[in-house]
């Protein structure tokens, strides 16, 4: 008698045992999911790129991922315009020269819109016009930094820096 009883107060200790052990992993679980959404900036930061060309705008994307970034891709700023409306962005990188609004014009609402949403003008130039003049004039309408194109590892680090984003990787 005294045999069952003891084996049934062991398996009893054993039960509670697994239910405070299943309930404070719950709770923690529960936490971490309660923090991770009332803290929004524990979210991976989301960058928008604005860009015509699809493999240069799939390069940076998978740049701005390697570096800790969601991105949100919009063809032009008309589109990107509609985006940044609807969603909470840590910063935007943008083409200069594209159809339609263009980039300095895009640049320009958007820093009357949004004057403290950090922007990264990248260019290639177009004819006559110089990558670094078609960044100069970026930056004079509101552009916080600017990467000419081919966009090296370490000028696209330098821009993040320089809007305060830095997270740097080895490769574009």
């Amino acid at each position: 008698m005294v045999l069952v009883s003891v084996f049934w107060s062991a398996r009893y200790v054993s039960a509670l045992i697994d239910i405070r052990r299943r309930h404070l992993n719950y709770r923690i679980a529960t936490l971490a999911h309660n923090e991770m959404t009332a803290n929004p900036s524990r979210a991976r930061p989301k960058a928008l790129l604005i860009e015509d060309d699809p493999v240069f705008r799939q390069v940076l994307t998978s740049s701005l991922a390697k570096r800790g970034y969601d991105v949100v891709e919009a063809v032009s700023f008309e589109e990107g315009l509609d985006v940044i409306e609807n969603i909470s962005l840590s910063f935007v990188i943008a083409d200069i020269f594209m159809g339609g609004m263009g980039g300095i014009a895009g640049i320009q609402v958007l820093k009357e819109k949004f004057p403290t949403l950090p922007v990264i003008a990248i260019s290639g130039g177009l004819a006559e016009l110089d990558p670094d003049d078609a960044i100069a004039a970026a930056q004079m309408i509101g552009a916080d930094a600017g990467v000419k194109k081919p966009i090296s590892a370490i000028d696209f680090d330098a821009a993040l820096k320089q809007i305060g984003r830095g997270a740097s990787v080895t490769s574009v």
